[in-house]
């Protein structure tokens, strides 16, 4: 999606639910497209850009092609260039709210290609703790 057509569908889905007078199914709507497009906004503009983890025993990671990582070693994960991995998302340098959409068949949440492919707030078990806060700012504030 070019910057201008996503900019029109989330005007249009807004403006068509926002005029409406009765509180209802519409208002979910509203939800569902701010949190598509709060998600996509994190995943091209992380709020934290590196993550910095010191590892102070031995990790062996991975089950089929372990990776180890020695004791006392710091590892840096830049999460600009995670989101722009085109192995892990297939438009990664455009605004595609779609991928985060719920399937239109099954209604199931989109699944993303690793659980650690989205750090828009680094990842469990030492997130941001305003994580939360954050994000219905953002809401409140679309």
């Amino acid at each position: 999606l070019s910057r201008s057509n996503a900019e029109n569908y989330i005007k249009s889905s807004l403006f068509n639910v926002l005029f409406i007078p009765i509180i209802g199914r519409h208002n979910l709507l509203v939800a569902k497209v701010c949190k598509e497009v709060i998600n996509e906004t994190l995943c091209l503009y992380p709020s934290a850009t590196v993550v910095v983890r010191y590892y102070v025993c031995e990790h062996i990671i991975g089950i089929e092609h372990q990776l180890r990582i020695p004791k006392d070693a710091t590892i840096v994960v830049n999460s600009n260039i995670l989101h722009r991995q085109s192995n892990l998302w297939s438009r990664s340098l455009e605004f595609d709210h779609n991928c985060w959409m719920r399937d239109p068949e099954t209604n199931f949440k989109s699944k993303l290609p690793d659980p650690f492919a989205y750090l828009h707030f680094a990842a469990e078990p030492r997130n941001c703790i305003g994580q939360n806060f954050a994000l219905l700012l953002e809401a409140k504030i679309m």
